[in-house]
């Protein structure tokens, strides 16, 4: 098995930081994580993993340009970290990437940043870029090396691997077994979807893109790209307008492919309004989002509203996020007034169509391909395991009910 520190991410899957202390004396970091999916065989879990981060050059508190909430920048007062804030213990899960440059991206595009300890010119040329976020904050690390210890003792990468794989492996038989009563595999769901159906209808043949409205030509740009090159099956303008930085260009070509081969593809006709404020901007537009329906056999036609979140990025704009609704799910508003598109494309603002069901999409790590969402091309899948995640979810379910009837019998 080839393992390397880029799979450090999905190793700490699920983990919790516990410990987290920084020794300026001895440029060290050390954090402590529990609950890491570790298991040999029919021994207990083994939960506990120390990291040890040595040769730290720089180490930077920063807040990223924050996610937006219909198509509005959220007010953040939230106080950066400082050097008294690196040690602490108990701070629950956390988000961590090691050098990513999507993370990167983020440090460098904020104006909220605070170097703790070393400077950029130092942080420049270190072999690892590690980035976390917590309860408390965000934080960037660059440091030459990373030790793994488990017990006192050195734990390897592939010694690591193995011990994750075993842990899956008694995850994927606890729920085939249908036992019930682990709380580690009852709250541990992968990431999964169903692959894509094939589609049996050909795509519209109409202008993907015919928007009217006052934005910026720059802006508008990658949103012509991404649907111009979804109609024309021109994966590698795709990728460039919504690029995945952690991926190469190609990578990420061929996985807008593998994901948006089959539709639904979405017909713009409107610009509803747009804003720009330093590096990031927000354009909403609304069209036609046509879905081949193979359960009903039949395609289908929606008004659809989408908002971009971009990105200023060398000399221009990349998609960075989307929030999608529909106006017949009423999960995006009608407009006051019918215009031309919507009597060439028969759009009926009443009841949504048979057998789907309403819903709206917000986020950029979203992995279903169900009839009612459009795929986002930086998706995984693992269609091995959906069934059993699916069963998943309804256990926690009842067990988040019934905690819920003895909350109420407690306190009446």
């Amino acid at each position: 098995m080839t393992v390397s520190y880029a799979d450090l991410p999905s190793l700490l899957h699920d983990a919790s930081l516990s410990e987290f202390h920084w020794d300026r004396s001895l440029s060290e970091m050390r954090l402590e994580f529990a609950d890491c999916l570790r298991q040999t065989g029919e021994a207990e879990d083994l939960e506990h993993t120390t990291l040890l981060l040595s040769g730290v050059r720089a180490i930077a508190a920063y807040e990223p340009l924050p996610r937006l909430l219909d198509g509005k920048k959220p007010e953040s007062n939230r106080a950066l970290l400082t050097e008294r804030d690196l040690s602490w213990t108990n701070q629950g899960a956390i988000s961590f990437t090691l050098n990513s440059r999507r993370a990167q991206f983020e440090l460098e595009s904020t104006d909220r940043r605070d170097w703790l300890h070393g400077t950029v010119e130092e942080a420049e040329g270190c072999r690892f870029n590690f980035h976390m976020s917590t309860i408390k904050g965000h934080l960037f690390v660059a440091c030459e090396t990373i030790e793994c210890r488990s017990g006192g003792s050195e734990l390897s990468l592939e010694t690591w691997a193995e011990e994750c794989g075993q842990w899956w492996d008694a995850w994927k038989q606890y729920w085939q077994r249908g036992e019930g009563g682990n709380a580690q595999f009852d709250t541990t769901i992968p990431v999964s979807a169903e692959p894509p159906a094939e589609n049996p209808h050909p795509i519209p043949q109409r202008t993907a893109c015919v928007l009217k409205g006052d934005a910026p030509p720059d802006l508008v740009a990658p949103i012509l790209d991404y649907h111009e090159g979804h109609i024309d099956g021109n994966w590698s303008r795709m990728s460039r307008a919504w690029p995945d930085f952690d991926k190469s260009p190609e990578n990420q070509a061929a996985n807008m492919h593998a994901r948006l081969e089959n539709g639904p593809w979405v017909y713009l006709r409107r610009i509803d309004s747009w804003w720009i404020e330093g590096a990031m901007a927000y354009l909403q537009v609304r069209g036609v989002e046509h879905r081949p329906d193979a359960r009903e056999g039949s395609p289908q036609n929606l008004e659809t509203v989408i908002g971009y979140e971009l990105r200023r990025f060398e000399n221009g704009w990349i998609i960075w996020n989307l929030s999608q609704g529909w106006v017949q799910y009423g999960s995006a508003s009608a407009l006051s007034e019918r215009e031309t598109w919507h009597d060439e494309w028969n759009l009926d603002h009443g009841a949504p169509p048979p057998n789907d069901t309403p819903r709206s999409k917000t986020s950029p790590d979203a992995t279903s391909d169900s009839a009612g969402q459009m795929p986002l091309p930086n998706a995984g899948h693992s269609p091995e395991t959906a069934k059993i995640a699916a069963a998943a979810l309804v256990t926690i379910g009842i067990t988040l009910g019934i905690f819920a009837i003895l909350l109420c019998l407690a306190f009446g």
